[in-house]
């Protein structure tokens, strides 16, 4: 990267820090308001919760019960108020990847039968911004 970028990087980094800086002087009128409002939602919030959990812990074992009762019966089930999906079990696969590939440099026979079936994704370059302090 030559000087030049790095120069016109550093003054693009000034002038979005200064946007930030004046976006946050234009609407700190609103913070105080914001966080009078945050407190009273968490006080409503902590209320509708304390209120919930005996209902929650009933359903938690409810459900706990028709899981066993689906397991058991090893089918899915459905009435007027929902249905219960049951999927019976498997065994999943995976290998790795890097393992297999570097096996792959040593062995041109083993390359030849694998690579066939190899899925490559390129995933394009990706550029986040931070601002200390924002």
């Amino acid at each position: 990267m030559s000087e030049n970028n790095y120069l016109q990087m550093n003054t693009y980094m000034q002038e979005l820090k200064s946007i930030a800086i004046d976006e946050q002087k234009a609407c700190e009128v609103f913070d105080n308001e914001i966080s009078a409002l945050q407190d009273r939602l968490k006080s409503i919030m902590e209320k509708r919760e304390s209120i919930s959990q005996p209902f929650t812990e009933k359903a938690d074992s409810m459900k706990e019960k028709i899981k066993c009762l689906a397991l058991i019966m090893a089918k899915s089930y459905k009435n007027d108020c929902g249905n219960v999906n049951y999927r019976k079990g498997y065994e999943r696969r995976s290998y790795d990847a890097k393992a297999l590939d570097n096996l792959c440099i040593s062995d041109i026979h083993l390359k030849e039968m694998l690579y066939p079936y190899r899925k490559v994704t390129n995933i394009e370059p990706n550029v986040s911004i931070i601002l200390d302090g924002f």
